[in-house]
Parts: C-alpha cells; structure tokens; sequence
C-alpha cells in the first residue's frame, strides 16, 4: 500500500461520508521521457521500479521548477506528489511557491517543508492551508492573500536523494450526511476541517442560514500552531456566548470538542466552564491548582521507544470528546459558552444530529476520528533508529546483560550497535581488577557513566553507592554521589515544519531504580559533588546495579588540594530562572512557583552558570506631576534571590509597554500627558526607569524590543536605539547577526550587541562605539561554553548564552505541541524537582575546563619565585602550545569543535597536574 503523507495536517479519507476524488489536472508524469512541464530543472527522468515507469531523480541540492506555469490553481484544493525515498531515513523537501506581488523575497513565498518517508509514500498539499513565510507565529511575516491566479514560480528542492512523479492537482470534497450539522469554530480565515461548515465570531444567526451567534456577551477565537490537526488547532471561547442552530424538534445529540492545544508557555487552566444547552447545564468542569499540575505533569514520567503509537499515548489522552443529549422543543438548539477569560469554554466545533439519525451521525464523527488521526500520521513522520548488534549480534550462554563504558560525549541511543571495545573496557573493570578513575577539585561536580546492553527483558535494576574511603580511613560520603539514567523521548528531529521525530536519548532521571528492555540499552550517568571542605587524597568505592541483573562497578575519586574559580565571564543559557509551568496560573500555586524559581537559579549555579537576566522585573504605574512612576518590587526580589546565589553577570530588562508607547509617539500621547515634545516623552520614561533602579539598587535596566531582525527592519531599531541613546543615555539590545549594512549599523548603537554569527571586525566595531558585546547560540556543548568561549573572551566578548534555560510549549512532555519543540535544558517534575538533558551536563563540564584554565592562568601569575616559577613557566608553554592553536575569528566556522574529546580530556589532566604542582 502507498503511504500518504500530508501537509498541513489534511488528509481526505475516503469513507461513506466522502466524495471519491478524480484527478482533475496532471502536471507532469515524465512517461514521454521528459521534464515537460518542469521547464526550470536540475533533476534527471530515470527509469524507475519503485514508481510508476518513469520519474524526476533529485540528488541532493537539486530541484524541479517551473516559471509562470499556466494552470487555473483555484480550481483545485490538492496538490499530490509520488515519492520514493531510498533512504532508511525521511528526506526533507521544500515546496516553493511565488506570485507576482512585491515585494518578493523568502517570507513572501510560500515556503513548505515536508519529510518523505522512506519507501514510496503520496505527498499531499492543502491549497487553502497556504500561506506566506513558512506559515508559523515568528516567520509569517506577510499576511496578504496569495495571487494563485498569477504564479510566477512553483519548485521542489531537496536535502537527499528522492524520486517523485505524478504531480498533479485534484478537487476532493467531503460531504456531510443528510440530517447532520457539523461545525470548525475558529477565526475567519481558518482552514475548515473537511465536511464541516466554518463558523467565526463573525457568524450571526438567521433563519435563511440556519445557524450562528445569537447573543455574544464576551466572544474570542485563537489559532495555535502545529496542533494535531486542523479540527483542534482552532477555537471559539466565550461567556454567555450563544450560538443557535435551527433542527428539528425532538432529541439530540451534541459532540463537540473544548481543547485548546496552548501555545508557547501557554498551558489551557480552566478554574470552571460550562456549556449550557436550552437553557439547562449539560456539561461543567472545574480545576483546583493541584488538579492542574496533575494535568500538566500527566507525561512527566512516560519514556517512549520507537513504533510506538504516539497519537494514541498522547494525542488521544490529551484531546477527549464530549457528549450530551438534549430535548428540543421549538426547532432551534441554543449552545451557551461559558468561562471566565478567553483560554477556558474553548469549543473546536460541534456535530449535531437527531435522535433518528444516530447511526450515521457516529458514523459521521468516526470518520472525523479517524481522518484526525490519519491526518496526525502523513504529517509527522517517524524516524526509526537502526536496531544495533551487539557484538556481531552473538550472545553465547545465559548472559542476560552486558555492561559496556561508552564516552561522556557520545550518546547511548536505545538501539545503538555496541561495540567489543566498549564491552572490554567495561571487562577490564568489572573482571580484570582495573578501576575507573576520575579527579575533581574541592566544590567541582564531576560525572561518571556506564551503560547495560539487556539481551533479555531487566524489568527491576536497582544502583547503590558505598562510601568512598581513603587508605587512611578518610570519608567522601555516599550522598556526594547522584544516581541518575538516561530517559528516551521521542523529539523533533531537524528542522521543525518538516514534521519528523525520533525516539532519543533525553533527560537524566532518578536513577535508583529502573528497567530496561529486551534489545535496548540503559544508560547511567552519576555525578559527584565533591564538598568544598573534602581532604585531598584518592577515595575507592564501588556502584552496585542488583536485582535484575548484578555487578559492582569500582571507581576511584581523586580530590584535588584546591578549588576552581568562578568564570570571569558572564556563562548563561536565555530564559535562566524560568519554571515549568511558567506562571502559577492559580493563587494556591504561587508559593509552588516561587519555590520553583529559586530551585531553578539554583540548579543553574550549581553547572557553574554565571550570568542570567530579570525579565518583569519593573512596572510602569503611571505619571505623576509629569514624573514616570515604576515599581521595583518584583525585580528587588529576584535580584537578591540572584546575588544570593552567586551570579556575577546580571542584566535587568527595562518596562517595555510604555517605552515602546514613547519611541513610537508622534506627540499625541507626549500632549496626553502633559510633555512639550515627543522627545521629552522619551527622555522622562527612559530617565525615570534608569534613575529608579539605581535608587533600588538594581542594575541599569536594558532595553529590548525585537528579536533578529533582517536588513529591512533594522533601521527602525537603529533609529530607536539611537534616540534612546541619545536623549536619555539609556542602554539598549538586541540578539541579531550582521548581513547587510542596515544590521551593521546596529553595531554603532546598540549597548549590549548580543550577536549570533559574527566576527572580530563585528566585535570591534561595536566596542569603538562603546558597546558590549555578547555571544549567542554557539552550540549545547562542552567546547561551546569551554576552550572556545576562553578564546571569545580574549576577543572582547563578555558573555555568553545558549538558547534555552527552560523553554516549554505547553505541555513540556509532549514535543509535537507548538510551533517548535520545547528547547529546554532541564525539565521538573511533579514535585518540581529538575532533570537536566545530558546536554546540559556536557555544559557544564565545558565551563570547568574554562574555570582550569582560569585558575592555571592565575596560579602562573601569582608563581613569581623558585621552584613555583619553573613550574609556572612550563605551564606558560604548555598552556600557549594549547591555546594558541584555537581560532577565534568567524563563529560561523570557529564554533566548531576544534578539539576532539579525547584531546580536551588530555588538557584537563594536564592542567590538573599543573595545579596540584602549584598547590603543593
């Protein structure tokens, strides 16, 4: 059977309730031996078995295209594509469409990606789920209808190797069955699900259409995006909202969904709604703060594995129909909505039939289920991970598992091959009477890791750990020491709106007690804290793994005689101190959330993290005798909750709502208030918030009102930082890459240039004009925040962040939700205790290497005499033998690793040893 994958989240399944489709036009077959109607082609027409005769071959980099193609695209609703994909893994396409209407650039295309699963599978597009940009919240960024009627360009271009035929275009309707009505609530412009009629806020009842809204006290509508399809992805809330539909008297019955998919941080909170139907309440629901937490962690301790149905696990649980019956007396249902705020009585649509019709009428609504979900599975494409053997695939005796030791900066995927050298280097521990070391300083975090291959199922693995003794009886307690393992997750895998995932390697939880499967491996990963009072002197212990399997594990702890500086560098991640969920939503969760808030910072110094900004942390609460008035108290509190904790780099974002009221002002709102001049609007409000934090002894606030922005936008952000400049000394910033000139000259007037790829003519044009410079978005890595950000500092950069601390949408469990995946770095749980990402853990290690260096550099400088001076000038050597080789001159090149893992562990031991020498 030809799989079908779908664009969009549009599949038209052909049931009783649907109009088989025809193909009404053929673009190109290729069965002439020719690109035909493909005039603009990179591609080549081959012979084909896995298609029909003949198609287009694209390598990748190559595409098919054609110029100003004359066919009638509003006549049709589909586009289809045959594909073959001989990869074992999804292809990613990109569909381009161009109409003549200026101005013309990327975000005014139509830019689609989709994945070609492996094997042959149909791609489908939906035209009328067309839109400019790439069709997301961030890059939508022309909203103007696309000209169908005047196409000057349609093209595919791939990433791999693909064949495709039969592009055609087709017309496929879906019918409802007589004597049932089926609703899509959403906004105007929504995309209606197939055999439904859309309904807006806009539709007002009247007797001649037979349905819409009759009274709108309180009325609103949302689009979210990437939800599972397009009958959720939309909603009509309101309170005492009705929308009326004219039937027939007698008994019916209602189906209708109420979900709202949320969106960014956004998680649906419902504290009650209710809908009511002929004035009498039929369904009602309300929600404590505790049942929403239960709500929002329900997927907080599920693990995934690959062929797992996805939809059914999380899909179905997530979005659960409602049904009532109701009585009607006088040929007309009136359905009441009713919430509190916009996010609650949020209805996706509503199916209603008689009594008489219940047989079709569930008819009906399986199909709608099933074409939600086929929908779900053509537009999101699994990629299964190869299923590895271990050693050749051969397991002799009774051996139900096998230890193996793979490196800190490789993953374990959970059907990775294991390989001998892997299996010895466990043996040689296990058996061979060798230890596995490892050397820390005093206060430093330091991880070990092994793995089990399960030739048979481990349902119940437990891990203990001994003390750590010395030879002279001296203790590193067994609490220093956290058992965690890794956790699989199916994530989004490349680029998001190309709609693959795979199951991978994710987040490190507690460890104490877990499983792991026939076929599948387990990764530990513990980490010591050795105290900042720890003796010196090499500490043996062992790890124990018992139950389902049994072996001890001997390691060796080394303590080192000192302790390691704090970066002398501002090292972050954005959104550091953020919380999952991220507001308490309710009253009785706010203690909750603070707590949460400080456990976050916490956890964030304690991977050695130096920098983090407040956000929220002032608020414009009006004039007074032509004085902006602030409120510092939300920003006090996180500041010394911050300082408390050990951040030395700490930025505080200024109040953005006023301020961007005053730079867009023309002197309307400047006269409202009682100011001569728009500009002396700017200067009051910049002036009062800066003047304000220092007498709250806050840091001076900074600016930031945009994010990236391409060299047409950047001279409104020139303009705005340059009067900000200018007529208040206030600081401004913004995270962008310098193209064009336009973004250059950001560089001249920016305080804080936080800057994603650039160079060092970037860095030093932007410290002439005095400004600072951050780095972003380097890479989650060990190198990222290590040897290269060392050399990042000597070039003038003075902080660095990665892009996320915790980045959520919605549900922090489900990756497919949203826009994009959740980018976080850590993720609590139930009782808000944090789980990192192995990534994370890698980062920290990177910052070590960063605090070595740091701590050698000052103990050569402070080494001035005697034997300490040799030492310290062999160390000169070796660290400039090291150092010097690393280049720090374009991130777009430079930010990859320069050093392998073996090569930086190599520095690290060496270093150490300069210290102790140092030390002694």
């Amino acid at each position: 059977m030809v799989a079908t994958v779908l664009l969009s989240s549009f599949l038209f399944a052909v049931t009783a309730h649907a109009q088989k489709p025809t193909v009404a036009r053929m673009l190109a077959d290729f069965d002439d031996g020719t690109l035909g109607f493909f005039s603009a082609t990179r591609g080549t027409v081959v012979t084909t078995n896995h298609l029909d005769g003949k198609a287009v071959l694209l390598k990748v980099g190559q595409n098919i295209a054609v110029w100003q193609p004359k066919v009638n695209w509003s006549a049709f609703n589909t586009i289809k594509v045959d594909a073959y994909n001989p990869a074992d893994a999804p292809v990613r396409l990109h569909f381009c469409f161009k109409d003549d209407s200026a101005p013309h650039g990327y975000f005014s295309w139509i830019n689609r990606y989709i994945s070609a699963r492996p094997g042959r599978s149909t791609i489908e597009l939906f035209i009328p789920s067309l839109r400019r940009g790439e069709g997301g919240p961030k890059d939508m960024l022309d909203p103007r209808p696309f000209r169908w009627d005047k196409m000057q360009w349609f093209g595919v271009s791939t990433r791999g190797e693909v064949e495709l035929d039969n592009f055609r275009l087709e017309k496929i309707d879906v019918s409802t069955p007589e004597g049932v009505l089926a609703f899509d609530f959403g906004p105007a412009n929504q995309v209606v699900f197939p055999g439904m009629t859309g309904v807006s806020p806009e539709t007002t009842y009247d007797d001649a259409g037979g349905f819409g809204w009759t009274r709108k006290r309180a009325i609103w509508t949302r689009k979210r995006q990437r939800a599972p399809d397009s009958f959720v992805q939309d909603w009509i809330s309101g309170n005492n909202a009705t929308f009326s539909v004219k039937v027939p008297r007698g008994r019916h019955r209602v189906w209708l969904m109420w979900d709202d998919p949320g969106e960014w941080e956004l998680v649906q909170h419902c504290p009650w709604r209710n809908i009511q139907a002929e004035g009498k309440t039929f369904l009602q629901e309300t929600m404590t703060g505790e049942e929403f937490l239960d709500f929002y962690f329900h997927f907080a301790e599920t693990e995934d594995f690959p062929g797992e149905d996805i939809y059914k696990k999380y899909v179905e649980w997530r979005y659960r129909p409602k049904t009532f019956d109701v009585n009607v007396t006088d040929g007309r249902l009136d359905l009441t909505l009713n919430g509190p705020g916009q996010y609650d009585c949020t209805v996706n649509g509503v199916v209603i039939y008689p009594e008489s019709k219940r047989t079709v009428g569930e008819q009906f609504i399986a199909s709608v289920m099933k074409r939600r979900r086929e929908a779900f599975y053509k537009s999101w494409n699994e990629k299964l991970p190869a299923k590895g053997m271990l050693i050749g695939g051969t397991v002799v005796g009774s051996v139900r598992h096998v230890p193996y030791f793979r490196d800190l900066s490789r993953d374990v995927g959970v059907f990775d091959a294991v390989t001998a050298e892997e299996v010895y280097a466990a043996h040689q521990v296990l058996v061979a009477n060798h230890v596995l070391s490892l050397s820390a300083a005093r206060g430093e975090y330091e991880p070990f890791s092994f793995s089990v291959y399960a030739v048979a199922d481990l349902p119940a693995l437990r891990t203990s750990v001994s003390d750590f003794k010395t030879a002279d009886g001296k203790v590193l307690d067994a609490t220093a020491f956290d058992v965690r393992v890794v956790r699989y997750k199916f994530k989004r895998i490349g680029f998001g709106g190309a709609g693959v995932y795979g199951v991978l390697p994710w987040i490190l939880v507690d460890g104490r007690e877990t499983s792991a499967k026939q076929g599948t491996s387990r990764r530990w990963w513990i980490t010591v804290q050795v105290p900042k009072d720890q003796p010196a002197g090499v500490y043996r212990g062992t790890v124990a793994v018992s139950g389902s399997a049994k072996f001890e594990l001997p390691v060796e702890v080394r303590v080192l005689p000192f302790e390691l500086p704090e970066a002398d560098m501002g090292l972050g991640l954005f959104g550091m101190g953020g919380t999952a969920p991220y507001f308490p939503y309710f009253e009785e969760n706010r203690a909750r959330n603070e707590a949460d808030k400080r456990r976050s910072l916490q956890f964030a110094r304690e991977h050695g993290l130096t920098h983090c900004a407040i956000h929220r942390g002032m608020s414009f609460t009006g004039f007074e005798n032509g004085k902006a008035q602030y409120d510092y108290t939300e920003g006090k509190k996180r500041y010394e909750l911050a300082r408390g904790l050990g951040f030395t780099s700490i930025d505080m974002s200024g109040e953005r709502r006023m301020s961007r009221q005053a730079l867009d002002d023309k002197g309307p709102l400047a006269k409202k208030h009682g100011f001569a001049s728009a500009d002396a609007l700017v200067k009051e409000v910049f002036r009062a918030a800066i003047d304000g934090a220092k007498t709250n002894g806050l840091p001076e606030p900074v600016w930031c009102f945009g994010d990236e922005p391409p060299d047409t936008q950047a001279p409104v952000f020139v303009n705005m930082h340059r009067r900000m400049r200018e007529l208040a000394k206030a600081k401004s910033t913004i995270s962008w890459s310098p193209h064009g000139e336009p973004t250059h000259e950001l560089l001249d007037v920016t305080s804080i240039c936080s800057l994603n790829i650039t160079d060092l003519d970037d860095i030093q044009r932007a410290r002439d004009h005095g400004n600072v410079v951050y780095l972003n978005n380097q890479g989650r890595s060990r190198w990222a925040y290590g040897l290269y950000m060392w050399k990042a500092r000597e070039a003038g950069v003075k902080a660095y962040q990665q892009f996320c601390w915790m980045g959520t949408h919605a549900d922090p469990y489900y990756p497919l939700d949203s826009y994009e995946d959740d980018g976080g770095h850590v993720y609590p749980d139930r009782q808000g205790k944090l789980r990192p990402k192995v990534d994370l853990e890698r980062i920290r290690e990177g910052i070590d290497d960063y605090r070595y260096t740091l701590a050698l550099t000052r103990e050569i400088a402070n080494a001035r005499t005697g034997a300490r001076k040799k030492i310290a000038d062999d160390a000169r050597k070796y660290l400039d033998s090291v150092l010097g080789k690393l280049k720090f001159e374009n991130t777009r090149r430079d930010k990859k690793p320069q050093m392998t893992e073996g090569e930086l562990d190599a520095y690290r031991k060496k270093v150490q040893e300069y210290l102790v020498r140092l030390a002694q």
